[in-house]
């Protein structure tokens, strides 16, 4: 279970690294 939540936050957090750039491109458009 604990493998689990790691993973599910890992997850998220690459989640998160990936969706920055559209974030910031949505700011600038």
């Amino acid at each position: 279970m604990r493998r689990l939540r790691l993973y599910l936050e890992l997850l998220r957090f690459e989640h998160t690294l990936f969706a920055l750039p559209f974030a910031y491109g949505g700011m600038l458009l």
